[in-house]
């Protein structure tokens, strides 16, 4: 059986110093955590439809497909929380 990407992941940095995974967390951090990436696909929700800012999401990211959609519904969730 093949292993997952995130097992392959794993793998490859159980190697990596305390300093090089909080380096590593900070780059994730600031790609996912990404003003314009939120903005765009909430402007995408808004104009055409969540499935259409999912798979924007997944292009930009290289998410799956699920994560895609929860990183969606969570700004949809936020959005919705703040009117």
């Amino acid at each position: 059986m093949s292993k997952s990407l995130l097992d392959v992941i794993v793998e490859n940095i159980s190697s990596f110093s305390t300093s090089e995974l909080i380096t590593l967390k900070d780059a994730i951090d600031k790609y996912f955590d990404s003003d314009d990436l939120k903005l765009q696909a909430l402007k995408i929700i808004k104009e055409k439809g969540k499935l259409y800012a999912i798979k924007y999401v997944k292009d930009k990211t290289g998410l799956g497909l699920e994560e895609s959609k929860d990183f969606c519904n969570s700004l949809i969730l936020h959005d919705n929380s703040n009117k």
